[in-house]
């Protein structure tokens, strides 16, 4: 069945795939890394709209390539 993509579903998935280990046993974020690269392949549909969100939605960066926020009223900037 098609059905057009679902935009909370997409932006779930951007955020649980954006995972680094960090604390613990490692062995499991690295073997569910690896289980996605064999998996997503295969997914054509799901990665084009992947890439379609990530070239419509680019990050608020400044001059300076600064990530920029607004907090009360004002634009506040942190450097990453």
């Amino acid at each position: 069945m098609d059905r057009p993509p679902d935009p909370q579903a997409l932006l779930n998935a951007v955020i649980f795939f954006d995972f680094r280990p960090v604390y613990g046993n490692q062995t499991l974020a690295l073997g569910l890394r690896a289980w996605l690269a064999a998996y997503a392949p295969d997914r054509g549909r799901f990665l084009l709209q992947l890439a379609r969100n990530a070239l419509d939605n680019q990050p608020p960066l400044g001059l300076v390539r600064e990530l920029c926020s607004r907090a009360e009223g004002s634009i506040r900037t942190r450097w990453i």
